[in-house]
């Protein structure tokens, strides 16, 4: 975060240059009829309203400096829209296979993917992260000897001292909401919610949500044989899936969802809802193991809604066969971020693994350390959770396209 004071603000373009650039992209598009009225209309739009309009503009980005002028319309355009989240808005990447084999088995992955990622976070709340940047000359600015020089220039200058040797950091404030986050369903409008108290890991298998602590009292990362203990526990449940899944009800319609939401807490699940939204990710266990490239892009992006918990700032999703991808929440954060965390935690996992196949269990209670929550549904909820995994939210009246994008 070391450019982070230093970073300019976006500036607001020139209404007319809006204009010119709109009626530019337009000409194509238009015969000469269709564009001289398209013409006049913002013209007359540019003295009139338009002008009134570029004021206010101005005047809310001078009495709002701490942030960008477009920040705002961001979130009001993911958390107004009533849509379901999969599919509309929430995309997945995948991770390429490890290159050894043997470490794609899915306890082991599943196990070093949870510690790089609580390392990872570590990282970056004790400000170590190396900041986001782009190089257009990486010769001089992506070096070990540019990088200790500008350490020493203030962070209220870095960003400059950067721009002196053409490289551009980049905005990294949001961050902050990879982890301990999810977005929260409201009636009109969601809410972002981040607790960065929790401790805890979100785990669902075949429906069933667990949790338990990856991180201790301390702040350290639980010993990674104890992870894979409470992983193998969770992986070798014989509890049966619900019959009435409560992950599938995040991929509804919002509002939708956000009713249902509200009959939860009514019927004694505030505290299972209070788990699930502080968690520091989820992470999903899928028991298929994926036939092709289309059948891992529709598993990874929406699958059947029951494994899912959809609202959560990512998931990292991993089948039988050790395919693995993250499937993130599109609100809090664009995917430069995602990114940067995926390409991380790839080359950890696969450069410095902290457990291997056949790593001996740690002598630990999982019985008693991994948690199942237990949601109490009334009829109303059981029927609709029995729609939605009939036809989760997230698919009515759609048709998917596939694709793969592999880190």
């Amino acid at each position: 975060m070391h450019y982070q004071k230093s970073l300019p603000r976006l500036p607001i373009p020139k209404l007319e240059d809006t204009i010119r650039r709109y009626l530019a992209a337009q000409r194509p598009l238009l015969d000469d009829d269709q564009f001289r009225a398209t013409e006049k209309l913002a013209q007359d739009f540019q003295s009139g309203v338009g002008k009134q309009l570029h004021e206010e503009l101005i005047a809310h980005d001078k009495n709002n400096k701490h942030t960008s002028y477009i920040s705002g319309p961001w979130f009001d355009m993911y958390l107004s829209a009533r849509d379901s989240v999969v599919l509309n808005f929430n995309p997945f990447m995948s991770f390429n296979p490890d290159p050894q084999t043997q470490y794609n088995d899915q306890l082991v992955r599943a196990t070093n993917m949870v510690c790089s990622a609580v390392r990872f976070m570590k990282t970056l709340r004790a400000g170590l992260l190396e900041p986001e940047v782009f190089h257009l000359n990486p010769a001089k600015s992506d070096t070990d000897g540019f990088k200790k020089l500008i350490r020493w220039v203030p962070s209220s200058l870095s960003w400059y001292g950067a721009y002196m040797v053409n490289a551009y950091p980049l905005d990294m404030s949001q961050y902050f909401r990879l982890f301990n986050s999810t977005r929260i369903p409201k009636h009109g409008r969601d809410e972002l919610f981040t607790d960065e108290k929790g401790r805890h890991l979100l785990v669902m298998r075949k429906g069933n949500i667990y949790a338990f602590d990856i991180v201790d009292r301390d702040g350290n990362l639980v010993k990674p044989a104890e992870i894979q203990s409470h992983l193998k526990y969770v992986l070798s449940d014989p509890t049966p899936a619900p019959a009435f899944p409560v992950g599938v009800l995040t991929s509804e319609n919002r509002d939708v969802w956000a009713g249902l939401r509200d009959k939860l807490s009514a019927a004694g699940n505030t505290e299972n809802l209070r788990i699930v939204d502080s968690a520091l990710f989820c992470l999903c266990l899928d028991d298929e193991s994926m036939r092709d490239h289309i059948h891992i892009s529709h598993n990874m992006l929406h699958g059947d809604g029951c494994n899912r918990w959809y609202d959560k700032s990512f998931s990292i999703i991993l089948t039988k066969d050790g395919q693995a991808a993250i499937n993130f929440e599109h609100s809090w954060g664009d995917g430069v971020a995602v990114l940067r965390f995926q390409n991380e935690i790839f080359k950890d996992t696969t450069e410095q693994p902290l457990v291997h196949p056949g790593s001996a269990d740690a002598a630990v209670d999982s019985a008693s350390a991994v948690r199942r929550l237990q949601f109490k549904l009334d009829s109303e909820l059981e029927a609709e959770s029995t729609a939605a995994s009939a036809e989760p939210g997230c698919t009515k009246g759609c048709s998917v396209v596939s694709l793969k994008i592999s880190f």
